[in-house]
């Protein structure tokens, strides 16, 4: 059996897509791929990398690209009514909804857990390998143990399930659900378009561009800056933007990422710790074969990944084209970034 060779996104301009060379641009592609093999269960869902100006990740259904009805149906998926339960998880003590996952009680993590091993067939109900890709039931000081690639912790008032929920289009207030939802213009311009980073926040501080600190700022990072009038500025109005439509796949990413107990602490797949820097870094590879949601977990969990110098000798035969590595960067207040990845 011969592989075509004809590349089924060549009518895309150079640079479109999400770049696997980048934090975000790899989450975005995972959670593609994520939500896709979902929507299409009878059908061959695929991630591949392909380069154009950077690795560009591209997914293929049944060796098809991406249409705009497929597009279409995958935002209907992201923003659904059963999406908000999904996000809310409850105290088990007085019934309010825990807004970030670092902060989840270990008895909590647990029930959450249990129920949805018993219950993961039923519509609405959150399925355990989402929940694993986000927290554990394994002490980690006074909470349970969460993801790594969690960065919005509470700190500056930033919560990952609030975040998620606005993302989702489940904003409290119409004006602010309106500003925040995720589109289904921000998901195609995110998959097949040149990135512009022209949406405001809130996003999930997977670029390294929307960790701006306070001091390099005008002003608020959703405030813009009004300049002097001799100056020119050139239509820069200081804001802090993303590409939402990333932020929002990227959460589909994280349950290729479950976290795996340990003897202190649980750990997220694909994170090793730097003694030398005295931080957590996370590692991913991008591959040119397409590659079913199946075997980029177990691609993505590769051990290989985790050494100090990753050997391409070692993983070029299972088709890794590249590796990339980033930073995980935590400041006072509980804020966390991500440094800009560099190919190893």
């Amino acid at each position: 059996m011969t592989m075509s060779t004809e590349n089924p996104y060549s009518h895309l301009q150079a640079g479109a897509g999400p770049d696997g060379g980048t934090l975000l641009g790899f989450l975005a592609s995972v959670g593609a791929l994520v939500a896709f093999t979902r929507l299409h269960a009878d059908k061959r869902v695929t991630l591949h990398w392909e380069q154009s100006l950077g690795w560009r990740g591209r997914i293929l259904i049944d060796g098809q690209p991406l249409n705009l009805a497929q597009i279409q149906t995958l935002h209907s998926s992201l923003t659904e009514a059963v999406v908000r339960d999904s996000f809310r998880l409850r105290k088990g003590t007085d019934g309010g909804a825990y807004v970030t996952i670092t902060q989840i009680e270990v008895g909590d993590a647990t029930r959450f857990l249990e129920k949805a091993l018993e219950a993961a067939v039923n519509a609405g109900q959150q399925s355990c390998t989402t929940l694993t890709g986000w927290l554990v039931d394994q002490p980690d000081d006074k909470s349970a143990s969460s993801s790594r690639l969690c960065a919005l912790t509470g700190g500056s008032q930033q919560n990952f399930l609030e975040t998620a929920l606005h993302l989702s289009g489940f904003h409290p207030q119409e004006k602010d659900r309106l500003q925040r939802v995720t589109t289904e213009d921000h998901l195609r311009s995110t998959l097949l378009e040149v990135w512009q980073f022209k949406e405001p926040m809130p996003g999930c501080r997977w670029e390294a561009q929307e960790d701006r600190h306070s001091a390099l700022r005008h002003a608020r990072s959703n405030k813009k800056h009004e300049a002097e009038r001799k100056l020119k500025t050139e239509d820069y109005n200081g804001l802090v933007c993303t590409q939402r439509g990333a932020n929002r796949l990227g959460i589909e990413a994280m349950s290729c990422f479950p976290l795996i107990p340990g003897s202190r602490r649980a750990e997220t797949t694909g994170f090793r710790y730097d003694k030398e820097e005295s931080r957590h870094q996370f590692t991913w590879p991008v591959w040119e074969c397409p590659l079913t949601l199946e075997s980029v977990r177990v691609l993505v969990a590769h051990p290989e990944l985790t050494e100090k110098k990753p050997s391409h000798q070692k993983l070029l035969p299972l088709g890794v084209s590249n590796v990339f590595r980033t930073t995980r960067v935590t400041k006072g207040k509980g804020q966390v970034s991500f440094t800009i990845a560099q190919a190893l």
